[in-house]
């Protein structure tokens, strides 16, 4: 027997046995003190975004065609406020991108997050390059913690997604907190109550 082979079976021979996983109660780990919704604030707010609560997809709308109004180079992801816009296909038109209003399949209260799969974003760059993103979540989908986000949503499914929790920011240099550096540097997420 070689010295690779006896360390191998040296290994193997001294695993302990396989026990199985405790069942863990995840319902109980949420911020019970108030209620999801003022948590999901709370954190959003901490990692440097901001709620807006609207009581149905007529006031995001409303907001959607508001900004348009501004001047402002807008895109609009969210099929129920009149249809998606065309994403550009110069890069030099996304580099002016200054808004882009993306559906959030999920929230979750304990940290403020908001899960956005491929699908909704259409192009994975799109929540990442303008200047202020604004994510719809209606408030049924507010869910208490990660726990049961990773439940409810289905990778497998859609291939591509990711939790976004706030605008970009870093404090890899100086030391100093830096919101923008490499991405969004406002984040807004407009709650449907409906």
């Amino acid at each position: 027997m070689s010295s690779r082979d006896s360390i191998l079976a040296a290994v193997k021979a001294s695993q302990p046995s396989a026990k199985p996983l405790p069942v863990i109660d995840h319902r109980g780990l949420a911020d019970q003190s108030d209620d999801h919704i003022t948590s999901f604030a709370r954190y959003l707010e901490a990692g440097g975004g901001s709620m807006i609560r609207v009581k149905n997809m007529s006031e995001v709308r409303q907001i959607v065609n508001d900004t348009k109004l501004s001047g402002a180079l807008v895109l609009n992801l969210v099929p129920q406020v009149a249809g998606i816009d065309a994403i550009p296909a110069s890069t030099d038109v996304l580099d002016e991108l200054q808004q882009v209003f993306i559906l959030g399949s999920l929230a979750v209260a304990e940290n403020g997050a908001v899960w956005v799969p491929e699908s909704t974003m259409l192009n994975r760059i799109l929540p990442f390059i303008s200047d202020q993103l604004f994510l719809v979540v209606n408030q049924k989908d507010l869910v208490p913690t990660m726990h049961e986000a990773y439940a409810k949503i289905r990778v497998d499914e859609d291939g591509f997604g990711v939790f976004i929790a706030g605008p970009s920011k870093t404090a890899d240099i100086e030391q100093s907190l830096v919101i923008g550096a490499h991405g969004p540097r406002k984040m807004v997420v407009l709650m449907i109550e409906e």
